[in-house]
């Protein structure tokens, strides 16, 4: 996996990406901004990100903003559906409507800091490049 983190917390980036280091190569960015033009290289040179984990609270753009840009990009670029990344977003914002607003924007998962080692593995399972397809993409029984 090629991973992302976006987070502007420092001590928090490396702990993530601690966790992160035993998923495969794990790059990270200090804010929205620097996250959103991470993603476009990445895709733009054939080496897109498998997921990223985006903070909500960040200067420059926020991990809302920084998602709408993510998800823009793909479209823009017309990435098909395996190059396009899934978003975690890793925040300590708990309430409905910002889970709400995250998944509106195109968010696949979204964690609670501070973040728990259970979940954080349960939702690479479940949404990790291993994970079954969702329900869209099987096969139609004929």
């Amino acid at each position: 996996m090629h991973l992302l983190i976006v987070e502007d917390d420092r001590t928090s980036r490396e702990f993530l990406s601690a966790w992160c280091a035993s998923y495969g190569r794990v790059d990270t960015a200090a804010d929205g901004v620097e996250g959103a033009m991470a993603h476009q290289a990445a895709l733009m040179s054939g080496d897109p990100y498998t997921m990223i984990f985006l903070d909500i609270m960040m200067p420059l753009l926020d991990g809302y903003g920084c998602l709408e840009r993510l998800r823009g990009t793909e479209q823009r670029l017309k990435a098909p559906r395996e190059n396009c990344a899934i978003v975690v977003m890793t925040t300590a914002m708990d309430e409905p409507k910002n889970v709400f607003n995250a998944f509106r924007l195109q968010a696949d998962a979204y964690l609670i800091k501070p973040l728990d080692r259970t979940k954080f593995e349960r939702v690479i399972a479940e949404h990790g490049p291993d994970a079954p397809p969702p329900p869209e993409l099987l096969p139609k029984r004929i």
